[in-house]
C-alpha cells in the first residue's frame, strides 16, 4: 500500500470517527460539515499547528468566526481548492501567509481583523469578488 493510500485511509478512519462522535456531520460522498454546536465551541481557538492544513486539499471552505487566532500557519497555502475563506471577528489577525496558491478563492472575508499588510500574492486571486 503506498504512503498516499495510507495516509487517505488514515484521514477516512478519522473523518469516522468524528462523524460517529457527532462533531462532524455527513453532507454528501464527498462532503462533510462541522455541526452547528461544534461550530460555536470552536471560538476559543487561539493557534493553529504548522501542518494542520496539510493534506486536506479538498477542504473548500474554511470559517474562523472570531477566533483568538493570531497567526494562519503557511499549510494554508495547501488548500487549492478552498472557495471561501472567512475570518470575521478574528480580532488578534494580525498576519496572513501568501496567498498565491489559493487561486480558487472567490470570497474572503477579513472584516474585524487586524492585518497590517496585504498578503503577498492577493493581487493573482482573480476569483475574488
Amino acid at each position: 500500500m503506498s504512503t498516499r493510500q495510507e495516509m487517505k485511509d488514515k484521514c477516512h478512519v478519522i473523518l469516522k470517527k468524528l462523524e460517529d462522535n457527532c462533531l462532524l456531520e455527513n453532507v454528501s460522498s464527498e462532503r462533510v460539515k462541522m455541526r452547528d454546536a461544534m461550530r460555536d465551541m470552536n471560538n476559543h481557538i487561539k493557534k493553529i499547528s504548522t501542518s494542520f492544513f496539510t493534506n486536506m486539499h479538498r477542504l473548500s471552505v474554511l470559517n474562523f468566526p472570531s477566533t483568538k487566532i493570531k497567526i494562519l500557519p503557511n499549510s494554508i497555502s495547501e488548500l487549492k481548492n478552498l472557495t471561501t475563506l472567512l475570518l470575521r471577528g478574528c480580532y488578534e489577525l494580525k498576519d496572513l501567509p501568501c496567498l498565491l496558491m489559493l487561486q480558487e478563492l472567490k470570497k474572503l472575508d477579513l472584516c474585524g481583523a487586524k492585518i497590517e499588510e496585504v498578503p503577498k500574492g492577493m493581487d493573482m486571486l482573480i476569483k475574488l469578488s
